[in-house]
């Protein structure tokens, strides 16, 4: 799965992947994001390796430029 970021590069982007009830299961962090990078891919497997159970997740987001930050959440169903 690829998440849009927008127009980068951001000094910092952090992404933090939860369940509905609000468990982190995938944590992604990029620092010093090269220009023209502004996607981020999510291999729906958690931090352990193991594939994301169906259902819903919430991906909150947290990006730095210039010393602004901002945050952005979005809802992500698995189905397969």
């Amino acid at each position: 799965m690829k998440f849009d970021l927008g127009c980068g590069p951001y000094e910092h982007v952090d992404c933090r992947i939860f369940t509905t009830a609000f468990r982190c299961v995938h944590h992604h962090e990029l620092v010093s994001q090269t220009s023209g990078q502004d996607a981020l891919d999510w291999d729906l497997r958690d931090d352990e390796g193991h594939l994301a159970a169906n259902g819903l997740y919430y991906a909150v987001f947290r990006l730095e430029k210039d010393g602004a930050v901002e945050t952005f959440t979005v809802k992500v169903m698995v189905l397969r």
